[in-house]
């Protein structure tokens, strides 16, 4: 709700799927970095290859080696041409 508040005061609209999930990409971008200490490329790949988990805008994403995230989704609904919530799915 704090990112959707944010960019909304920000840039006059509410944020779509590829805003939010372009904000947690770097997010773990910026994790990675952290945690590699220096600005190194091999550096960064390695330490964003440990991030077992990470809690994103858009939800929970851990990693179990296969190089994909396994990730929580959340569910709407469009009703009077609006998209309403419905659930978040965790798996």
């Amino acid at each position: 709700q704090k990112f959707v508040s944010d960019y909304k005061a920000k840039y006059g609209m509410a944020p779509d799927d590829v805003a939010a999930l372009t904000y947690d990409a770097f997010g773990l971008l910026a994790q990675a970095i952290k945690e590699a200490g220096k600005l190194e490329r091999q550096a960064i790949r390695d330490a964003l290859a440990k991030i077992q988990k990470y809690e994103g805008v858009t939800g929970t994403m851990q990693f179990a080696g296969s190089g994909d995230p396994i990730k929580s989704a959340v569910i709407l609904q469009i009703k009077d041409g609006q998209f309403a919530w419905v659930a978040n799915a965790q798996p």
